[in-house]
């Protein structure tokens, strides 16, 4: 992450924050990374220098008015008018990272060798809530090579590693360390 998107993503979360509408511009946030996964054409046009700043705020109004927040909406005009929207991934970001903060939530990253059923994924986040304490965001990815089980990632950087692999590498290093 950049400093300058740091700076920015900063500015949208204390802005948020004081306008008490931090919910609201999260979500904002979130339709603003996907809309912009989706059409990397667009913020490089937003970015280019040979667009007027006129024709910038007239094609983020025309895009977005209605669909966003005021104060999102003003975000953007002022990465626009300042040159700086190739910071807006960053921007969001940063503005993620200290949302989560404010309420708590930590993001797991649960790795197994199927996809975990939405049952699965419910009861695994319950029992992560009651062992940290915090909300949980379950990220869940597919990796056939843990064989079995499941291995927790916390961005905090705590793992648990619950898998058939790992079980076997233990297995294999006790025996190769016994002595007969």
């Amino acid at each position: 992450m950049s400093a300058v998107g740091n700076r920015y993503g900063e500015a949208l979360f204390e802005a948020a924050l004081e306008e008490s509408c931090l919910d609201r511009v999260h979500g904002d946030a979130r339709l603003l990374e996907s809309v912009f996964a989706e059409n990397p054409d667009l913020g490089k046009v937003l970015d280019a220098p040979t667009v007027s700043k006129a024709e910038k705020n007239r094609l983020l109004d025309t895009i977005f008015e209605g669909q966003l927040h005021e104060l999102s909406l003003n975000f953007l005009h002022v990465l626009s008018d300042k040159g700086r929207f190739g910071f807006l991934q960053d921007a969001l970001r940063a503005f993620e990272k200290r949302y989560r903060q404010e309420k708590g939530i930590v993001i797991a990253w649960a790795v197994t060798a199927v996809p975990l059923s939405d049952l699965l994924a419910d009861r695994l986040r319950e029992r992560l809530v009651a062992a940290t304490g915090k909300q949980i965001e379950l990220v869940r990815e597919v990796d056939p090579s843990v064989q079995g089980g499941v291995r927790i990632t916390l961005e905090t950087g705590e793992q648990l590693d619950g898998t058939v692999h790992r079980r076997i590498g233990d297995l294999r290093r006790a025996m190769e360390t016994a002595i007969f």
